[in-house]
């Protein structure tokens, strides 16, 4: 099962309400740990929201979760000097 197929099947198991509680805890998690891996783990769960068939949002909150992918994608690879002060 390739990393496209297994987001396909998770999706179908996982309403946005849950992937949107999740983000919330990772986004918690991250601020304790500075973690690039926890950043992209952020990343994922926010597409995994926005290419999910039920989210209902709106284009405005789409684009939201879309700014908040790309803050996201640079914290996962950004130097540790950098993170710390984000």
């Amino acid at each position: 099962m390739n990393r496209r197929t297994a987001t396909v099947a998770q999706t179908a198991t996982t309403t946005p309400d849950l992937i949107r509680s999740r983000v919330a805890q990772l986004i918690r998690h991250y601020l304790s740990t500075r973690s690039p891996a926890i950043a992209a783990s952020v990343v994922r769960h926010i597409e995994q929201l926005c290419d999910h068939p039920e989210f209902d949002g709106d284009s405005e909150e789409r684009c939201m979760y879309l700014r908040l992918r790309r803050h996201w994608r640079w914290l996962s690879i950004a130097p540790t000097e950098l993170r710390s002060h984000v």
